[in-house]
């Protein structure tokens, strides 16, 4: 698996954007275990139900698996360094495949990086439409992607949640030199 780890306090920025939550049913939400990003159809239809569990549980869940190898991603490195990240995300599947790898193309490599930045994603959803897009309760539609690296929860939540998240996610925040 491949698992983007992402700071909890532009998640609950993010969430409040996708989901139409407020600040304060967000922070709740990745404090939850047992949140969910659906919910279980009223006749028992568990097929599109998505546990996650709080932010903490779900980043502790897949950094404590030994089934099967994992490769942790800061989301945030996904920009400041998106080159080396990529070349990690191709190693890590060659290695899967059992290092059979095909000739490594470095226009393609680069080609693939310009194609998939933020304000291209951004541009082909408003004209193509993009699976993860939400239509909220009043049918309005919400944009996937929003904000992206410009989501800056320091200007955006309040001090107080801050000073709650930090203080629930502390151990975390620091392992993942986010604090």
């Amino acid at each position: 698996a491949i698992y983007i780890v992402r700071d909890p306090r532009n998640i609950i920025t993010s969430m409040c954007n996708h989901y139409s939550f407020s600040l304060e049913y967000a922070f709740n939400k990745m404090l939850d275990d047992n949140a969910s990003l659906s919910e279980k159809a009223s006749n028992g239809d568990c097929s599109n139900f998505t546990f996650v569990g709080s932010w903490s549980e779900h980043y502790k869940s897949w950094k404590n698996n030994k089934i099967f190898d994992v490769l942790f991603i800061k989301y945030e490195d996904l920009k400041d360094k998106k080159e080396e990240i990529f070349k990690k995300i191709i190693n890590f599947v060659e290695n899967l495949k059992g290092g059979q790898s095909e000739i490594f193309n470095e226009n393609r490599f680069i080609n693939s990086i310009r194609s998939t930045n933020f304000v291209n994603l951004k541009n082909k959803e408003l004209n193509e439409g993009f699976e993860e897009s939400f239509i909220s309760k009043d049918g309005k539609k919400i944009n996937f992607f929003n904000l992206g690296f410009k989501n800056k929860w320091e200007d955006l939540l309040p001090q107080d949640m801050i000073d709650r998240i930090d203080k629930k996610f502390n151990k975390e925040l620091i392992e993942l030199g986010y604090k």
